[in-house]
């Protein structure tokens, strides 16, 4: 009687179903993992102690491996060479297929599915990451000179050019004090100031940062970009939180994609009585003249239950 004999009348698992399945894993071949997760049923051997005797086998190569010297990416198992990223996520997935199996009725299928799941190619996660930081930091290295260059001829390229602005703008010009246009308007061509001032009148719905853009000034103005100076940081640092919405709302008027740049410096506005001031129609202000109060949702269901309404001190 040979030992294998021995061993099978023992209810030990041959090596030959370990390093059989093994190599099917590794090399990628469906159909030698189904043949053994077949003949592993057909032979009548219990699924799931052949899964935990499989991660064991696993587990001791690798250990023993290590121990022994060998490198992480030229481990050997079942006479062909493995990294030891692959061979973690063998053993990890056959973990998951042992508790998958512990609930299912079906065994094979749990094992069949999980092999065939491991016969996909395998992606180190690690070695793809630092592959791409190299090819980035080659791209940067190469690219520095010609960004900036490139940079420099936008700048001189976007450097303002002065016009004056002309009576026949379409933004109405009233005395009201709520909303300026600074005297960077003057600096624009015509088109440039009229667009300025509707942008200032759209952004006035809402006050925060209508306010703070009344006090800015547009220092230049581009086919791609526009420019806009504000008196202090505090100022630049509150339109900055709302710079998506300046630049919809710029987008929206100029009716193509503008880029908008917010920058700290040049002179505060002059006084109001020598500035001109754009005062949006009622309609433009919509919900930002409403009383807060008129807002809030307990307000709205008593308005609705009584069929009232609440006057403001303008009224």
């Amino acid at each position: 009687m040979t030992v294998q004999q021995v061993e099978t009348l023992l209810g030990f698992l041959p090596d030959e179903f370990l390093q059989g399945f093994t190599a099917a894993l590794l090399e990628k071949k469906p159909s030698q993992v189904l043949d053994w997760a077949r003949r592993l049923s057909d032979e009548g051997w219990d699924l799931p102690q052949f899964v935990r005797d499989f991660r064991d086998y696993l587990r001791e190569t690798l250990v023993q491996q290590l121990a022994s010297g060998a490198r992480p990416d030229a481990l050997t198992v079942a006479q062909r060479t493995v990294s030891l990223a692959e061979l973690l996520q063998v053993i990890k997935v056959m973990g998951q297929a042992q508790d998958d199996m512990r609930w299912n009725d079906h065994p094979r299928l749990a094992l069949e599915l999980y092999g065939l799941r491991l016969t996909q190619t395998f992606v180190d996660a690690g070695a793809l990451l630092r592959r791409i930081e190299e090819l980035e930091n080659r791209r940067g290295d190469t690219g520095t000179r010609g960004h900036e260059d490139t940079v420099s001829q936008e700048t001189q390229s976007n450097k303002p050019k002065p016009q004056v602005v002309t009576p026949s703008d379409p933004v109405s010009i009233t005395a009201s004090p709520r909303l300026r246009v600074s005297a960077s308007a003057d600096a624009a061509p015509p088109e440039s100031a009229s667009q300025w001032k509707q942008l200032l009148a759209e952004l006035w719905k809402r006050p925060a940062v209508g306010s703070q853009m009344e006090r800015a000034r547009l220092q230049s103005v581009s086919d791609k970009e526009w420019t806009i100076a504000f008196p202090d940081k505090f100022g630049m640092d509150l339109a900055q939180r709302s710079q998506a919405l300046i630049q919809e709302a710029l987008s929206k008027i100029l009716g193509r994609s503008v880029a908008v740049r917010l920058v700290q410096g040049g002179p505060a506005p002059r006084d109001e009585s020598e500035d001109l001031v754009v005062a949006p129609s009622r309609e433009e202000r919509g919900d930002a003249r409403q009383p807060v109060v008129l807002k809030d949702e307990g307000v709205q269901r008593v308005l609705q239950t009584f069929k009232g309404r609440v006057r403001t001190q303008e009224e």
